[in-house]
């Protein structure tokens, strides 16, 4: 899964049981019926220095600053 590795080619991957976490795996799941893939991407968008993107403004700011 390349597109989701980190410029030197780590990543943090987490799995999800249905066992554990039975909601968030449904969500998973009907994601991977719509789409055909079983993969959901969770990250922060935000620049070294910079807190977190949290409103469409910063991520406007941020995404043209950069």
């Amino acid at each position: 899964m390349e597109p989701f590795c980190a410029v030197d080619y780590s990543a943090r991957i987490q799995t999800v049981r249905h066992e554990t976490n039975p909601l968030y795996w449904e969500i998973i799941k009907a994601f991977e019926v719509k789409t055909g893939c079983p993969v959901v991407v969770n990250t922060s968008f935000n620049v070294r220095g910079e807190p977190m993107v949290c409103e469409p403004a910063d991520s406007y700011r941020c995404f043209h600053a950069n």
